[in-house]
């Protein structure tokens, strides 16, 4: 993966609104030379899957969409050209863009889910603007659902009660999660969700790394008995709980249908 060039000459490609969205962009080679060859190769893995399936912006002509188009590509570059962080940061952003990727995979292939589950890839935007790393859906009979999850890596756990703390922020003024740009994959339905359930999970730094050398090697076994499938379905019930304490009507009923599915899910393991 080239480092980006980002001399002022350059900007203007940056800032281009083509296929770049379909890959990750926040990781330059900068950010990854000091960590392990695992992640190193883990993160090459995750470039390599989540390129072509994420969600096309091009594909929707909302009045603001090429707006958003321009924000997406300022956010990457952003990021993407940072050479300072706080201890712990650049390794985190690495981690997290990795997980994305994983739980992308395992959900769709190792069945992390249930067999009646799927992951969609959302649009750069939802990503990077609206907190959905991956869309959940649900099958029943026939009946496709859907919910928003935000990925968070925990250091010392305080990014992952920021973004707890801003759900439930949100959830106290009746707002549940929104995805702007939402396509399913059989493309029956393209449009904006709204009012849907959103979790935000993680996993710790010893979790982090073993999950991703049974991923790089491909170890279907260890990746089918993890213990961190089971971990994350308990963290999403609890959040059912949680958020749904004092909160209006709507967001209850949303919480309660993740609930039964989540519920029926972890009795099956």
């Amino acid at each position: 993966m080239k480092t980006p060039d980002h001399s002022p000459q350059n900007k203007s490609k940056q800032l281009s609104f083509g296929a770049e969205f379909d890959v990750l962009h926040k990781i330059n080679k900068g950010h990854l030379e000091a960590m392990s060859p695992v992640y190193q190769t883990a993160h090459k893995k995750a470039v390599e899957l989540v390129a072509g399936n994420r969600i096309h912006l091009d594909d929707f002509n909302y009045a603001d969409t090429e707006s958003d188009k321009k924000s997406v590509a300022e956010k990457y570059h952003n990021i993407n050209s940072q050479t300072l962080f706080r201890e712990g940061e650049a390794e985190a952003l690495v981690q997290a863009e990795i997980l994305e990727a994983m739980i992308y995979d395992l959900v769709r292939n190792q069945k992390w889910f249930g067999a009646n589950a799927n992951a969609i890839l959302p649009s750069a935007y939802d990503d990077l603007f609206l907190g959905n790393d991956v869309i959940l859906e649900h099958k029943h009979e026939g009946v496709s659902s859907y919910s928003g999850v935000g990925i968070d890596i925990t250091i010392g756990e305080t990014s992952f009660v920021s973004k707890v703390a801003d759900t439930k922020a949100r959830i106290k003024r009746g707002q549940l999660g929104r995805v702007k740009y939402f396509k399913s994959e059989d493309a029956n339905y393209v449009g904006s969700l709204n009012n849907i359930a959103h979790f935000v999970i993680g996993v710790d730094r010893e979790q982090m790394f073993s999950l991703t050398k049974a991923w790089v090697e491909d170890d279907k076994a260890v990746l089918k008995n993890s213990p961190i499938k089971k971990n994350l379905i308990m963290m999403m019930l609890v959040e059912c709980d949680e958020f749904s304490v004092g909160a209006p009507e709507n967001v209850r009923d949303a919480y309660a249908r993740e609930k039964k599915v989540l519920e029926k899910l972890l009795k099956s393991l």
